[in-house]
């Protein structure tokens, strides 16, 4: 919008710009809050990267991460390589699966067809909701939201999927935020297929994300303010016209929300002038919420366990790999150690950055979620310190001995989300991937309220590249044409 001419100012809460794009550092080692990885397809053309080295005018480039992508340790103690490469993956299934190849190779023709299926529906959120009645969305979405009606765990019976193979085709449903039998097959496909041709992170980290964008819109007059939490959106006549911040009002042509689809009918816009579906969107499911421990760990684990590739997603008990970590009297029955963060450690240290994640349901900590970081008080601090022993205890019983090159170690809750995103019960993703999820024609950038448009993942998908995805498609619905082609043309 700003390189179209338009008078932009973005407000960010935190004292960081980016979202969950911003990082920090203890002992000289730097961790991204979320943006560890991601990728597009190579194997066909796709806009992604072109857009992006536009917006952010080669400043915050990718660099790919090593084929030896995502580790599946079975229950059993074995374990499954996911290879980046479509062709590597296909190959390491149907070794692994010589039977069922009919299987494998409808999975992967499917993956493609439903993302044009998805990339062809996104139109949709950008028009008029009388357009899309005329006709136009039957045409545009009626193939994706047909598939957006069926779970996971229903494509995989269609497809005769064994139990074994679908456990190999889910098992990192962990990046888009939902198990898979409350996962529709649309929504699960357009990170797989984004993912499918191997993975890729920030160079130098996820932080110059948010400076390289930041200098494009400044470079074109806007304005960016810090710690500038938007406590309502003004409204003048029936139409949103500014925002609220503290004492001062900001007014504004367009108000553009990106903390959330519930968030911003919830807690900003007045309940005096919500529409009527506005309950529905607020009663929408939250996608699940991330416990993590961000680790230091000597350059000596890598070695002594013999850990090389980017993810290991770990099962420690039959089945948990499709659950919640949801009985927290128990160590969790599954956990991903994420070493992504150390393919952009560039200086020479010691220490080398890792996570481990896992899954939980936020309403867990919703006793804590108007508390502040550091200021929740002795009992949050116990329950927290309770459950970072249990996740090591388990990484422990998987690697005998990891505890020992553990230097540093912090914890995060999805109250902390919570705190740094809006996202109620530290929502890791918006709103759950749930079947149905897109089928409701009122989660759309249009909100119904005049002055008023959502961006970011809710009105698109999971991850950075749906929020990225839903910022292009918001922009187009405020210059009435379509900004990526807009972008590839300049």
């Amino acid at each position: 919008l700003a390189q179209a001419g338009r008078s932009v100012v973005v407000l960010e809460s935190h004292t960081q710009l980016g979202g969950l794009t911003h990082t920090f550092a203890r002992k000289k080692v730097r961790w991204g809050t979320g943006l560890h990885y991601t990728g597009w397809p190579t194997a066909y053309f796709n806009d992604f990267p072109i857009l992006w080295e536009k917006l952010t005018r080669g400043n915050a480039p990718w660099v790919a991460l090593p084929d030896e992508a995502d580790y599946y340790v079975r229950s059993d103690g074995t374990s499954f390589l996911k290879r980046g490469g479509r062709d590597s993956f296909r190959e390491d299934l149907l070794a692994e699966f010589p039977k069922e190849r009919q299987a494998i190779d409808r999975y992967f023709d499917d993956m493609r067809r439903m993302l044009a299926d998805y990339l062809r529906f996104m139109t949709l959120q950008a028009i008029p909701p009388v357009v899309e009645r005329c006709g136009l969305g039957w045409w545009l979405g009626r193939r994706f939201l047909r598939e957006d009606r069926v779970s996971v765990v229903e494509y995989m019976d269609r497809i005769g999927a064994s139990e074994r193979l679908r456990e190999h085709l889910w098992f990192t449903w962990g990046n888009f935020g939902g198990i898979p039998s409350e996962t529709s097959i649309g929504a699960y496909s357009v990170p797989m297929e984004f993912m499918m041709d191997g993975l890729k992170t920030i160079d130098h980290g996820s932080r110059t994300v948010a400076e390289a964008f930041a200098a494009t819109i400044t470079a074109h007059g806007g304005e960016l303010r810090r710690g500038a939490r938007v406590d309502r959106i003004v409204f003048r006549n029936g139409r949103a016209a500014g925002v609220q911040v503290g004492d001062e009002t900001i007014r504004a042509k367009t108000v553009i929300s990106g903390i959330g689809a519930r968030e911003t009918y919830g807690k900003l816009i007045p309940e005096e002038s919500r529409p009527g579906h506005a309950a529905r969107i607020t009663a929408m499911r939250p996608s699940c919420s991330i416990f993590t421990l961000y680790l230091a760990l000597k350059r000596t684990a890598f070695d002594r366990f013999g850990l090389h590739g980017v993810n290991y997603w770990v099962e420690s008990e039959a089945g948990s790999m499709r659950t919640y970590w949801d009985d927290l009297s128990r160590t969790p029955g599954w956990f991903l150690l994420s070493l992504a963060s150390r393919f952009q450690q560039h200086a020479a240290t010691d220490l080398i950055p890792a996570e481990v994640f896992v899954g939980i349901p936020g309403e867990v900590f919703s006793k804590w979620q108007e508390t502040r970081v550091m200021k929740r008080g002795e009992e949050y601090d116990t329950f927290k310190a309770d459950l970072i022993g249990k996740v090591l205890q388990r990484v422990e019983q998987t690697w005998p001995g990891f505890a020992s090159e553990v230097q540093f170690l912090e914890g995060a809750s999805p109250a902390t989300i919570q705190s740094y995103t809006g996202h109620l019960q530290g929502a890791a993703y918006g709103i759950a991937p749930v079947p149905g999820r897109y089928s409701d024609r009122k989660l759309r950038i249009e909100t119904g309220v005049p002055g008023l448009l959502l961006t970011g993942q809710d009105v698109s998908a999971a991850g950075v590249i749906g929020a990225f995805y839903g910022g292009i498609t918001a922009a187009s619905c405020v210059l009435k044409r379509n900004a990526a082609s807009r972008l590839l043309n300049s």
